[in-house]
């Protein structure tokens, strides 16, 4: 159990021998209050093979994943669908109340990942990002998810067309929605797939 508590924290989890995270029990990296970052190495394998596992949440405030792609952010999730199973056991980890999404962060190239709108509400369940604060008429709290995906392509197939650009942290990201679910693509990426009525 990590609970990072008030204040801006960075948690790391060191890879060792492979993994990160071995999840044969019920394991919780929590950010707490505070805009936290989440340093992943390795890949987290979920050894229950159920929600119970190994999660990490992200918690108040303005929280980045940083995301090498060896593993799933959500139960039986397909963000990289290149993945399979390591010694019979799925690479995941049920991520929540996150906003960020960082691959280029880890150094990662040559993936290609998909988030769907299911993906987004279930990483960002919980989440108090504020959706007016992209200026683009919204408004609400929750389910967007933000995504630097460095040098890596983003399927965004099932998604609407850009709704616009929208400056956050100083980056600006091009966002689409599907339904009530916003994706945010840091822009100058290399996207596939075809956004709905595109």
């Amino acid at each position: 159990y990590v609970d990072g508590g008030s204040g801006n924290d960075v948690i790391r989890v060191i890879d060792t021998w492979g993994s990160g995270i071995f999840g044969n029990a019920t394991f919780y990296r929590r950010g707490g209050v505070g805009n936290d970052r989440f340093e992943l190495q390795g890949t987290q394998q979920n050894v229950l093979g159920t929600a119970n596992g190994a999660q990490l949440i992200g918690g108040a405030g303005f929280d980045t994943l940083q995301w090498n792609g060896r593993y799933n952010l959500t139960i039986d999730g397909c963000q990289n669908p290149a993945l399979g199973g390591v010694q019979g056991y799925k690479q995941e980890l049920k991520v929540s109340d996150v906003e960020v999404i960082d691959l280029a962060g880890s150094g990662v190239t040559g993936l290609g990942v998909r988030f769907s709108a299911q993906d987004v509400a279930a990483i960002t369940a919980g989440s108090d990002f504020d959706r007016a604060s992209l200026g683009l008429g919204l408004s609400g709290t929750g389910n967007a998810l933000l995504l630097n995906a460095g040098a890596n392509s983003v399927d965004v197939s099932g998604w609407g067309p850009a709704l616009g650009g929208a400056v956050v942290d100083g980056r600006e990201y091009g966002i689409y929605q599907s339904g009530s679910t916003l994706l945010g693509v840091l822009s100058n990426l290399t996207l596939t797939g075809t956004a709905q009525n595109d």
